[in-house]
């Protein structure tokens, strides 16, 4: 899809696989329960660890594709036109 678009991929991985096991395991007990959503705005502490959170994901996206994660990060580049 990516390069029928036009672009080449640079970077494909997961993210987010430090909590991933959370993720999961909440996504699984919720399986079955009425609909909703599991996306919520995060408390002021959790706001105030952020950037320092993903310096460390980009630490580890520095090293190579991740193998799982609750999320797909693709960075591609635009073919010359």
């Amino acid at each position: 899809m990516c390069r029928r678009a036009g672009f080449t991929p640079v970077l494909a991985s997961y993210a987010y696989c430090l909590v991933f096991p959370v993720v999961a395991a909440v996504r699984l007990a919720r399986r079955g329960a009425a609909g909703g959503s599991d996306v919520y705005r995060a408390t002021a502490p959790a706001q105030h660890r952020a950037p320092r959170r993903a310096g460390r994901r980009a630490a580890l996206l520095r090293v190579g594709p991740l193998p799982f994660g609750s999320s797909v990060v693709l960075v591609a580049r635009k073919a010359a036109a």
